[in-house]
């Protein structure tokens, strides 16, 4: 097979909570050898079953508040009352070196990342087939209280009015085919003739 330059993708995944982008982002990178999923910092507690490094960078309120101001996040937000913020100088290396990298965060992560990396981002919202599926999903979930399961069912219907900012819409009815749109998604974004780098030069060798 040929190998032509590329530059990296930054695929972010968006969904309100219990819609499954962190679920899809995980088997993407499972399933793709050239795709990095993105670590970010938080505040939050760490949850039954995490691994700090490896789900989350798990982090107290004021070391964030100093990664803030020495510049080293691509992009932060606050969300359900703590802050989360995307390391940059990984995922710069991670680009200029020609992978990709899956971004699981939210509509404000990825209102920012667009605003600083536009020609690299693609944007995929991950939507629910249906409200009331979405409210049983988040019910299962054994980590939540019912107060915090009401919250995050009614910032759900703030976050699903964000999908017009978005370059894809994905509805998650069936994992596995969700899966693997996502997954068509980027390969096809890969061949895009801006993003494939070395083509004049490859051109020059033919």
């Amino acid at each position: 097979m040929i190998n032509i330059k590329s530059e990296g993708i930054l695929l972010v995944l968006s969904s309100p909570s219990g819609a499954g982008k962190t679920t899809i982002a995980k088997a993407l990178c499972r399933n793709d050898t050239n795709t990095n999923l993105s670590i970010s910092c938080t505040t939050r507690a760490i949850r039954p079953g995490e691994i700090d490094g490896k789900d989350y960078h798990f982090i107290d309120h004021d070391s964030f508040l100093n990664m803030v101001a020495q510049n080293k996040f691509l992009e932060y937000a606050i969300i359900y009352d703590c802050l989360y913020g995307t390391p940059r100088d990984k995922i710069t290396e991670l680009v200029c070196s020609g992978n990709d990298v899956v971004f699981d965060i939210d509509w404000q992560g990825a209102a920012s990342l667009k605003k600083q990396l536009p020609n690299n981002v693609v944007s995929i919202f991950i939507l629910p087939p249906s409200l009331e599926i979405l409210k049983k999903r988040l019910e299962s979930r054994s980590s939540d209280n019912v107060t915090e399961i009401d919250k995050r069912f009614k910032e759900a219907i703030h976050e699903i009015s964000h999908y017009v900012d978005y370059d894809f819409i994905v509805i998650n009815d069936n994992l596995n085919e969700a899966i693997e749109e996502v997954h068509n998604i980027l390969k096809s974004e890969r061949l895009r003739r801006k993003r494939r780098i070395g083509v004049s030069s490859f051109i020059e060798t033919m």
